[in-house]
């Protein structure tokens, strides 16, 4: 199949995802023209790196314009922008969109506590449905979300000021990419 691709022209990166470990199969792979061979037990965040790098390979190859970062780093978690996904400890997280713009608001100043109607502006603008009850409903799906699994409530509330990322998930390293 790789070869049928390469030979119709289509340069799209082609990366093999596969059980099958070896020298024969990687080089095979490769042979045939695929670009990368990431075996299957691999952990998820070397899989979507390999896969970012090839990404990134080709829009500098095809002359396109840098855009900001994919991914930030939030301490220990890697905030995946395309794709929205949050990636703890190996755990994929698949976020909504104003779960995402949430986490980018908080992680865009780590130690800033930002007011809920600063919140409400970054997430809702000025949508019909920016409310309080709507921040709160959003706040309660994503520590769902995080105690599904078994992660920590990466938001603090800060008891008549508002909200900011927890010390423990700023704590290993400040978001980037911004």
């Amino acid at each position: 199949m790789i070869r049928e691709l390469r030979a119709a022209r289509v340069t799209t990166p082609i990366l093999v995802h596969h059980v099958l470990e070896g020298e024969l199969y990687e080089t095979a792979s490769l042979d045939a023209g695929a670009d990368d061979y990431i075996v299957k037990k691999a952990p998820v965040s070397m899989l979507l790196s390999r896969l970012h790098a090839h990404l990134r390979r080709r829009e500098r190859d095809l002359g396109l314009a840098a855009r900001a970062e994919r991914r930030v780093a939030i301490g220990r978690f890697m905030l995946d922008r395309k794709a929205k996904i949050l990636l703890a400890d190996e755990k994929p997280i698949k976020l909504a969109r104003r779960e995402m713009q949430l986490i980018e608001q908080l992680a865009s100043s780590p130690s800033r506590i930002f007011s809920s109607e600063e919140i409400l502006d970054a997430v809702w603008g000025d949508h019909l449905r920016r409310s309080l009850p709507a921040l709160s409903a959003l706040l309660r799906r994503l520590r769902q979300k995080m105690a599904k699994h078994d992660l920590p409530d990466p938001v603090e509330n800060v008891r008549g000021r508002g909200f900011r990322l927890l010390p423990s998930v700023r704590l290993n390293a400040p978001a980037s990419g911004r």
